[in-house]
Formats: C-alpha cells, sequence, structure tokens
C-alpha cells in the first residue's frame, strides 16, 4: 500500500509540473526536476544517518518535504514498527490529494 501511494504521489507531481509548464518537454524538465530536489535530502538523509538524529532545524526543514514521510513509513515496516508505519501513511495519502487538488 506505501508503495502505491509513493507512486501515487510521485504521479501527482508531474501532473502538477505538467499543468504548471505550457508545453510536454517543459513538463517533464520540470517533474524530473522536482521529483530529484524532493526525493534526494531524505534518500541521503536515511542512507548515511537516522532520519530522526539530526538537529531540530533540520528535522523541521525536512517535514516540509512529503516524501520523507514516505521513507518514514518504508523505515517503519522495515523495523517492523507497524504503528510508526499506520502513523506517517495517511500523511503520505494526503499529499497525492493536494496535488492533485492543485491541478484541477
Amino acid at each position: 500500500m506505501a508503495v502505491m501511494i509513493t507512486l501515487a504521489l510521485a504521479l501527482a507531481i508531474g501532473l502538477l509540473a505538467g499543468t504548471i509548464s505550457g508545453d510536454v518537454k517543459r513538463g517533464q524538465q520540470l517533474s524530473s526536476l522536482l521529483l530529484t530536489l524532493l526525493f534526494l535530502p531524505p534518500f541521503l538523509l536515511i542512507q548515511f544517518s537516522d532520519i530522526r538524529a539530526p538537529p531540530l532545524t533540520i528535522q523541521a526543514i525536512m517535514q516540509i518535504n512529503p516524501v520523507t514521510y514516505v521513507f518514514m513509513v518504508f523505515e517503519s515496516i522495515f523495523v517492523s514498527d507497524i504503528q510508526g508505519a499506520l502513523t506517517y501513511l495517511p500523511i503520505v495519502a494526503f499529499f497525492p490529494v493536494l496535488f492533485l487538488g492543485l491541478t484541477v
């Protein structure tokens, strides 16, 4: 379920980028840039440290990013923390709905 919501999040970001841009080529470039900028910081953070370990200011900045919650869900599932996964899953599900609402 988390993977499907993550795919919906990436799709919603792509649709939002396509709506903002004028043509297909700019839409592809913008969605690639947005997805790279959104997915790379949490990925690097979770690879080299605990996602909850940085100082409070960095945690606050990272929690603005919707993809951070995706990595928190996957980390919770990996360590068999079902309560943690169920806590972050509704937050992750909210962002695709928000982005799809912005495209309309």
